[in-house]
């Protein structure tokens, strides 16, 4: 999760917090040891979203299509989690989003390093850190989806779905 500041950028659509995170990753497997689960899947749906003050918050339905780690061993293929996000939309209707961790998007497909706050429900361990987009296959990957990193400030990976799963198991 994130600590907010005190600064924020806004337009008539759209309100931006920009946040410090409390923990930062530089690799895959300082991101592995801080997670209790390593997912690849998509998101299904918005299932609840809550204001605190100025503060919104959106849980989304995630499913899951490979595990690539569980140190609680409670999460298999075909599971439905919830994963949670700062975010969402005021009381007004004003979208807010943080700067660097956009609101997840339904039908967007990840591989999210995640931390479990109570059964089921999860977070995304450093933010944008912990979050990894896939692609669709391409001719040079021969029919496996690739992933990449969120963006060019957080940790880095460029491989297949079975190449990353490959470096979180390392030890």
């Amino acid at each position: 999760m994130g600590s907010l500041l005190a600064g924020c950028s806004s337009s008539a659509s759209h309100q931006q917090t920009a946040v410090s995170w409390a923990e930062h990753y530089d690799n895959i497997h300082d991101l592995t040891a801080h997670s209790t689960i390593v997912v690849a899947g998509s998101f299904t749906a918005v299932t609840k979203q809550t204001t605190s003050g100025n503060n919104p918050s959106t849980d989304f339905t995630f499913t899951v299509s490979k595990v690539l780690a569980d140190k609680a061993q409670t999460t298999a293929a075909g599971s439905a989690i919830t994963i949670h996000q700062t975010g969402g939309s005021m009381s007004d209707g004003t979208p807010v989003s943080t700067e660097d961790d956009p609101l997840f998007k339904v039908g967007e497909t990840t591989v999210l390093f995640l931390h479990q706050y109570s059964p089921g429900h999860f977070y995304v361990v450093g933010g944008p850190n912990g979050r990894f987009e896939t692609h669709a296959a391409t001719t040079k990957s021969a029919g496996v989806a690739e992933v990449e990193p969120f963006n060019s400030e957080t940790v880095q990976f460029t491989g297949s779905v079975d190449q990353l799963a490959a470096e979180v198991a390392k030890p």
